[in-house]
């Protein structure tokens, strides 16, 4: 990637020795229910975040942000991801990690940057930790597996506070082009197939609303409620619940924590349910498992907002339109939608001219290409 060479040799005087693309993800289907030890349908997409990197002969780490045109030095034996921006925790969080299973790095300087929008949903902060610690993997030569690699890149999320399932983290380092990927969040294995849409058009659409601060806390809320009821129902996690167990345990559950449990359990059958229904090649029934997600999240696991719920509404009404739903942790971001190809073009620009109407923003659409996980390139 000669921008990416050329970027590192400007800010740095030096040659990278790599250059590291890992990229966001979507997720079809399976939304809270990775840290629930459930199932998820993820692929990894063409947007992503380049990482320059060489060996530095000084004995500070120097990460440059080409985004927001920012670095952090530092040494290499630090012991806390301390305070400052949130991009710097994720760095030094990666490091401690890192320096806590005795992977010490070399000293290093990296530029990075790409094109996930932040707060949208695909992922950034699970492409900033998995694609740096692969790039330090190979600057080492620590021969990490990618399994590895991603439960250290989760573990510097829950470092900071982000307690975070495993799902992003897998997406972005097991991807395969042109595939969606069923992962077991309690086994981690994972199973590939084609993701076959006929004449219908993926798309995502950016409400242009960003989460990051409500979805902190929120999310961290919701993970709570669900650990709770697991423990009431005497189980490790909710993946094993279904409704029956649920509403024998009623009354020792308050009510808020009784709809987000079924919730997450619903929304686990819907993830094997849309699995059958793409390999039936039955996409109707795609369609409206993913309406059948929107409505959970909007009323039992309350993670919309009505600028989200205005986007998928509009294109769940929409004639010729399969399907669509908020994707993403919540409160904000894109949703995720599937089109017919004929009718594509007049349904983006009427979704983009109400949306504007009613709430003043710009939403941005994405078309998207399934790709390959995190590699040298």
């Amino acid at each position: 990637m000669r921008d990416w060479s050329d970027k590192f040799l400007n800010r740095f005087h030096m040659d990278a020795e790599i250059i590291v693309k890992a990229p966001g993800r979507i997720n079809i289907i399976g939304e809270h229910t990775d840290y629930n030890l459930g199932f998820v349908l993820p692929a990894a997409i063409d947007r992503g975040i380049f990482f320059a990197c060489a060996e530095s002969e000084d004995t500070l780490i120097e990460v440059f942000a080409e985004d927001f045109e920012e670095s952090v030095k530092f040494l290499a034996d630090i012991k806390s991801p301390g305070d400052g921006k949130s991009w710097m925790k994720y760095i030094r969080a990666i490091i401690v990690q890192l320096n806590l299973r005795g992977h010490y790095t070399k000293s290093f300087k990296c530029i990075f940057g790409g094109d996930i929008p932040q707060g949208g949903g695909m992922s950034s902060s699970a492409a900033l930790c998995c694609g740096l610690i692969f790039t330090l993997n190979e600057l080492n030569d620590w021969q990490l597996t990618r399994k590895q690699i991603a439960l250290i890149a989760q573990a510097a999320e829950h470092s900071i506070g982000i307690k975070c399932g495993i799902m992003d983290q897998y997406a972005s380092l097991f991807g395969k082009k042109g595939q969606v990927m069923l992962l077991d969040c309690r086994t981690l294995e994972t199973q590939h197939f084609p993701m076959e849409l006929g004449n219908y058009t993926l798309f995502l659409i950016n409400s242009q609303q960003t989460h990051e601060f409500a979805t902190e806390n929120e999310y961290n809320v919701r993970r709570s409620s669900c650990e709770k009821v697991a423990g009431i129902l005497g189980l490790k996690s909710l993946r094993d619940a279904d409704e029956s167990m649920l509403e024998q345990h009623k009354d020792e559950i308050d009510p808020e924590s009784f709809k987000r449990a079924l919730y997450v359990i619903e929304e686990n059958k819907r993830v094997l349910s849309l699995v059958g229904a793409l390999r039936d090649g039955n996409l109707d029934l795609v369609g409206s498992i993913l309406k059948s997600a929107q409505e959970g999240m909007k009323n039992l696991y309350q993670i919309t907002t009505p600028e989200i719920d205005f986007l998928a509404d509009f294109i769940n009404n929409y004639p010729g339109a399969l399907g669509a739903r908020m994707m993403g942790g919540g409160f904000g971001g894109c949703t995720i939608n599937m089109v017919l190809n004929e009718v594509f073009d007049q349904c983006i620009d009427e979704v983009i001219s109400s949306y504007k109407n009613k709430f003043g923003r710009d939403a941005e659409i994405y078309l998207l290409h399934l790709e390959d996980g995190v590699n040298v390139v």
